[in-house]
């Protein structure tokens, strides 16, 4: 009887677990005014910058948009909590033509050098808004 109760203890706990599992985050086709998706790809964590590699960052993502000559480089870390996506964006070391926000358990940084600030803040916005709706 003993066995049976662990046993069915532990399936439970397996469920639990899988069913927690969020699923990949999808970049959305375009992004504010004329910025379409190029590519995506997973982004492995362990190769974050060091301000923040230290992190339980289990997933990340890397998108490229570009708008006619323009691109930006899009980075989406799933942390393992809201506080540790709000201890990324503390940790961040910003550089020009970079932006960065968290969301939830995400972590974003949009790079584009070549954009002006206006329109950096634009994608960023719009990714803010793409994760929102991602995660209700």
């Amino acid at each position: 009887m003993r066995k049976l109760l662990i046993s069915l203890l532990c399936a439970c706990l397996s469920l639990w677990s899988c069913a927690r599992q969020k699923p990949a985050y999808v970049f959305p086709q375009s992004l504010a005014t004329n910025w379409n998706l190029q590519s995506q790809q997973p982004f492995q964590p362990s190769s974050a910058p060091e301000s923040i590699r230290y992190l339980t960052i289990p997933k990340a993502w890397t998108a490229k948009y570009s708008n006619g000559p323009r691109s930006a480089m899009i980075t989406v870390y799933e942390t393992a909590a809201d506080a540790v996506a709000f201890e990324a964006s503390q940790k961040w070391r910003h550089d020009k033509g970079q932006m960065a926000v968290n969301e939830g358990s995400y972590f974003v940084v949009v790079e584009s050098l070549g954009s002006h600030l206006a329109e950096l803040e634009i994608i960023t916005k719009a990714m803010e808004a793409s994760l929102k709706s991602w995660i209700k």
